[in-house]
């Protein structure tokens, strides 16, 4: 398990402003974590780049192990594999008391964190010893230091969106989606499910317009049928994106919501 114990917290003014104009308080969404280097744990592999550490910690090992743990259980029935998952999640959840930073990738990595701890707790629901324990304290944790990062971006979004700002819907919501949903069906919160699913058709509408209509031509150049707003900036941003559109749809698909 790799706990990064502290991070740089939320902009206080940011957060006093996030009734007004947070578009212009908080403007940029990229990069790394401030301090990220002093917060990478000692036990990392040392091939890992020092200022990513914080994004692979959580994200590439403990997040995405989680899950797999949970799945080996599944395939196996062995409980040393959700004991593995409760550890880890266990861990973080009181451990990490602050995350972020809200302008850097502070919502992203929180969204792609979410997503699959979520995953991991709701296939161990009711099968293993300990799991009411784990999941109280990853929802308080959650609830105080990784929700308000993600409900703050879109917020944001929203107000760059009634601003006029255009192509705003990105792989960043897309993640938002995926942990919302798979928040909304672990804690069986219709409300947080139900914005899932609105955020997913916003997203899928604005993302894949290109090559219809007035988007078949733009200042970028002729667009494609089946281009996205990312295309002609990557293809991981986009594959990003897909993931997870693909993933809310998937779990939507097994609440038997089409």
């Amino acid at each position: 398990m790799f706990l990064r114990l502290e991070s740089s917290n939320i902009d206080t003014k940011c957060a006093a402003t996030a009734t007004a104009d947070v578009a212009l308080c908080c403007p940029r969404f990229n990069g790394y974590s401030i301090d990220n280097e002093k917060d990478c744990p000692k036990n990392l592999p040392k091939d890992v780049p020092p200022r990513q550490c914080a994004h692979i910690a959580l994200v590439e090992f403990d997040a995405r192990q989680s899950y797999k743990q949970a799945l080996a259980f599944w395939a196996t029935g062995n409980n040393k594999y959700a004991q593995n998952v409760l550890k880890i999640i266990d861990g973080w959840s009181t451990t990490n008391q602050r995350f972020g930073v809200a302008w850097e990738n502070g919502p992203l990595e929180a969204g792609w964190a979410v997503a699959s701890f979520a995953r991991a707790l709701e296939l161990l629901r009711g099968r293993v010893g300990g799991w009411d324990n784990t999941y109280w304290k990853y929802k308080s944790w959650v609830d105080r230091v990784l929700m308000p990062l993600m409900d703050n971006y879109w917020q944001t979004s929203q107000m760059a969106i009634q601003k006029g700002q255009q192509n705003v819907l990105g792989n960043w919501h897309s993640t938002l989606a995926e942990a919302w949903m798979a928040t909304g069906v672990l804690n069986n919160d219709r409300g947080r499910y139900n914005r899932a699913v609105d955020l997913y058709h916003a997203v899928v509408k604005d993302y894949f317009k290109w090559g219809k209509g007035q988007y078949v031509h733009t200042a970028s150049g002729w667009r494609a049928v089946g281009e996205a707003t990312e295309t002609l900036r990557d293809i991981y941003h986009t594959q990003f994106a897909m993931g997870g559109l693909l993933q809310v749809a998937e779990m939507a698909w097994q609440q038997d919501d089409d």
